[in-house]
């Protein structure tokens, strides 16, 4: 794994499509070939954009989850196991694939894939 302290919120907003409270990890801790890891405060944030109600869904962990990945993503395809934890809890885990250019992309290319969610 690597780490970089440069890898922060506004590097972060530099290289994702959202801006201001849209962009919901605060730093890039470390990441390798396989996996990427992230630290976020945003979900605590009462002005979270993707708050209703008071409440921050779980279905929302999924957007923690694409921001991950469109940061991490440097090939055509990648495939990626994800878990979002909070307080020692596992909330949400999953697979999801970011293709960046998907002319050529075989469907055949994700077959198979032994990534599995790590809670």
């Amino acid at each position: 794994m690597n780490a970089s302290p440069l890898l922060d919120y506004a590097w972060i907003s530099r290289q994702i499509p959202h801006q201001g409270t849209m962009v919901l990890l605060q730093q890039v801790l470390d990441w390798g070939v396989d996996s990427i890891r992230c630290l976020a405060d945003s979900h605590r944030a009462p002005d979270n954009p993707l708050r209703a109600h008071g409440r921050l869904g779980i279905a929302c962990g999924i957007e923690y989850a694409a921001q991950s990945m469109a940061l991490h993503a440097d090939a055509l395809l990648a495939l990626y196991s994800f878990s979002l934890s909070a307080d020692g809890r596992c909330l949400l885990s999953g697979r999801a694939s970011v293709v960046l250019d998907a002319e050529g992309v075989a469907p055949s290319a994700v077959d198979g894939n032994p990534l599995k969610p790590h809670c």
